[in-house]
Protein backbone atom coordinates (compact mmCIF):
# COMPACT_ATOMS: atom_id res chain seq x y z
CA UNK A 1 0.00 0.00 0.00
CA UNK A 2 1.07 3.84 -0.26
CA UNK A 3 0.97 3.81 3.32
CA UNK A 4 3.72 0.79 3.82
CA UNK A 5 5.68 2.53 0.93
CA UNK A 6 5.99 5.96 2.86
CA UNK A 7 7.10 4.26 5.81
CA UNK A 8 10.07 2.30 3.80
CA UNK A 9 11.16 5.61 2.63
CA UNK A 10 11.08 7.18 6.10
CA UNK A 11 12.08 4.12 8.00
CA UNK A 12 15.10 3.21 4.93
CA UNK A 13 16.17 6.89 4.92
CA UNK A 14 19.39 8.43 6.72
CA UNK A 15 20.69 11.87 6.43
CA UNK A 16 24.08 10.71 6.28
CA UNK A 17 23.96 8.05 4.22
CA UNK A 18 21.02 8.93 1.96
CA UNK A 19 18.56 5.91 0.63
CA UNK A 20 21.47 3.32 1.40
CA UNK A 21 19.50 1.85 4.86
CA UNK A 22 16.18 1.23 2.07
CA UNK A 23 17.76 -2.07 1.32
CA UNK A 24 18.29 -3.55 5.09
CA UNK A 25 15.23 -2.14 6.22
CA UNK A 26 12.89 -3.91 3.05
CA UNK A 27 15.42 -7.17 4.34
CA UNK A 28 14.46 -6.74 7.48
CA UNK A 29 10.85 -5.80 7.58
CA UNK A 30 9.75 -7.62 4.33
CA UNK A 31 11.87 -9.99 2.90
CA UNK A 32 13.02 -12.24 6.05
CA UNK A 33 9.08 -12.51 7.45
CA UNK A 34 7.81 -13.07 3.77
CA UNK A 35 10.85 -15.75 3.64
CA UNK A 36 9.17 -17.22 6.67
CA UNK A 37 5.86 -17.26 5.59
CA UNK A 38 6.41 -19.02 2.44
CA UNK A 39 8.57 -21.58 4.11
CA UNK A 40 7.10 -22.39 6.90
CA UNK A 41 3.63 -20.07 7.71
CA UNK A 42 0.89 -18.88 5.76
CA UNK A 43 2.09 -19.70 2.16
CA UNK A 44 3.49 -23.19 1.85
CA UNK A 45 0.61 -23.57 -0.66
CA UNK A 46 0.94 -20.20 -2.24
CA UNK A 47 -1.55 -17.01 -2.06
CA UNK A 48 -1.30 -13.55 -2.50
CA UNK A 49 0.33 -11.09 -0.28
CA UNK A 50 -0.40 -6.98 0.47
CA UNK A 51 2.59 -5.37 2.09
CA UNK A 52 0.05 -2.97 4.44
CA UNK A 53 1.04 -0.72 7.94
CA UNK A 54 -1.24 -2.11 10.95
CA UNK A 55 -0.63 -0.05 13.89
CA UNK A 56 2.22 1.67 13.15
CA UNK A 57 4.67 -1.96 11.35
CA UNK A 58 4.82 -3.61 8.39
CA UNK A 59 1.90 -6.33 8.41
CA UNK A 60 1.00 -8.47 5.46
CA UNK A 61 -2.77 -9.27 4.43
CA UNK A 62 -2.46 -12.75 3.38
CA UNK A 63 -5.08 -14.26 1.01
CA UNK A 64 -4.48 -18.23 0.36
CA UNK A 65 -4.24 -19.77 -2.79
CA UNK A 66 -7.36 -21.41 -4.01
CA UNK A 67 -8.63 -23.82 -6.64
CA UNK A 68 -5.84 -25.60 -8.54
CA UNK A 69 -2.78 -23.66 -7.85
CA UNK A 70 -3.62 -24.68 -3.60
CA UNK A 71 -4.67 -28.27 -4.88
CA UNK A 72 -0.87 -29.10 -6.82
CA UNK A 73 0.57 -27.72 -3.73
CA UNK A 74 -1.30 -29.53 -1.45
CA UNK A 75 -0.18 -32.73 -4.29
CA UNK A 76 3.38 -32.18 -4.19
CA UNK A 77 3.76 -32.02 -0.10
CA UNK A 78 1.68 -35.59 0.15
CA UNK A 79 4.12 -37.12 -1.80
Amino acid sequence: TDEAADWLAKNGFDELYGARPLARTIQEHIKKPLADDILFGRLTRGGHVKVQLKDGKIDFDVTPATGAAAKVKEDETAE
